[in-house]
């Protein structure tokens, strides 16, 4: 297959889905180096040549399904029905939950106000009792 780009995405348009198991093309692995397409979820197995659109099964997945496909050869079109057939057949994917969780920050700002001291001239916050330059105690 090569290591080209379009080679890879020639190959990823085979698979809509598992042909034979369902699973999401992400679980589908295709490899740079070989004309290969391995199901992560089933353990299926085709090889391919993306420029004809041809693609035969090469290992059935692990529980026996498919095993009447291997080495048949079929055009990308036949396995992109397969995996809409075996779509229709899964169970739909459980609803979304009801309840959402939002978590909101609350910021608090502050104004903090300062005063010169009355011994140095420094500048301290009003809430302070001491000054933070000499440590003189505040007059109130």
């Amino acid at each position: 297959m090569g290591d080209s780009w379009e080679e890879r995405r020639q190959a990823r348009e085979f698979f809509i889905c598992c042909p034979l198991c369902g699973a999401d093309r992400e679980k589908m692995q295709f490899d740079t180096y070989k004309p290969y397409a391995i199901c992560e979820n089933c353990g299926g197995k085709w090889a391919f040549y993306p420029t004809s659109g041809i693609a035969w099964l090469i290992q059935p997945a692990d529980d026996r399904t498919g095993a009447n496909l291997v080495n048949k050869m079929l055009k990308k079109e036949d396995w992109q029905r397969m995996g809409r057939e075996i779509g229709k057949r899964l169970p739909p994917p459980p609803p979304p939950p009801d309840t959402v969780t939002i978590r909101e920050k609350e910021t608090i700002i502050k104004e903090v106000v300062l005063i010169p001291c009355q011994y140095c001239g420094g500048l301290i916050p009003q809430t302070s009792i001491f000054c933070p330059n000499c440590g003189a105690k505040r007059k109130a």
